[in-house]
């Protein structure tokens, strides 16, 4: 098992108003590893920069990532 740490943004300016909705996809997509998810609506700069900090334990990194992307919204 090892530890991560990741950082996810949008792509799309005009994406921003949905990050808020990924993290509740992202807590059931990472659901039997132990996760913390964080939102923050600001970058270091104090701009704005909707993004998510996700911290994970986990044995296969790649299976998660393909979780995660399954419980994405459509466009996401």
């Amino acid at each position: 098992m090892a530890t991560y740490f990741i950082t996810l943004r949008t792509q799309n300016l005009s994406q921003h108003q949905h990050v808020t909705q990924y993290v509740r996809a992202i807590k059931r997509a990472t659901y039997p590893n132990s996760v913390a998810v964080h939102l923050h609506t600001t970058n270091s700069l104090n701009q704005r920069d909707p993004h998510i900090h996700l911290t994970i334990e986990t044995g296969d990194l790649d299976a998660v990532k393909a979780r995660i992307s399954f419980f994405y919204p459509p466009g996401g």
